[in-house]
């Protein structure tokens, strides 16, 4: 599969966002102002897309880009707070129009739209509620390093 264009909706107003530094050097980001190519009729705030010629983003030709917030810092409400597309597609905030690497009959491609969200990961891996035996166990541990200082310094 290639990625023929990616389209995504952030908090706020076109104008707060600025983009740059794309590779492939051929993809942009505009504000398409209509319905993503293959979605059912969903619409997105932004859309990166080749011009032409147009350079295929696969597994082995990754899609990046900077983007920066004109209004200040970015916000994780900048991107949860985006508004979702049309129920077109899900209520989605973001999709992918996707299309087979190899052209079939006509020069046709079999193509795809994959609608998601946007999910916050605070970096701190899973939200696991610990077992009361594994405090136990961490506050044996404790005292048994202070009982060791202790010992030490007397």
């Amino acid at each position: 599969m290639k990625l023929d264009a990616f389209y995504f909706n952030m908090a706020g107003s076109a104008s707060d966002y600025s983009f740059s530094g794309y590779s492939p050097a051929t993809w942009s980001i505009t504000t398409p102002g209509t319905n993503a190519a293959g979605s059912g009729g969903a619409d997105f705030m932004f859309v990166a897309d080749s011009s032409n010629p147009a350079t295929d983003v696969t597994n082995a030709v990754s899609l990046s880009f900077t983007m920066t917030n004109l209004t200040g810092d970015f916000l994780v409400t900048d991107f949860t707070g985006a508004t979702p597309s049309s129920t077109a597609a899900g209520s989605g905030q973001l999709g992918a129009h996707l299309q087979s690497l190899t052209q079939g009959t006509g020069n046709t491609t079999d193509s795809g739209f994959a609608v998601g969200s946007y999910v916050v990961d605070d970096g701190g891996g899973p939200n696991v509620v610990p077992e009361p035996g594994a405090m136990l166990l961490m506050g044996a541990g404790l005292l048994g390093l202070g009982m060791a200082r202790r010992r030490k310094t007397a």
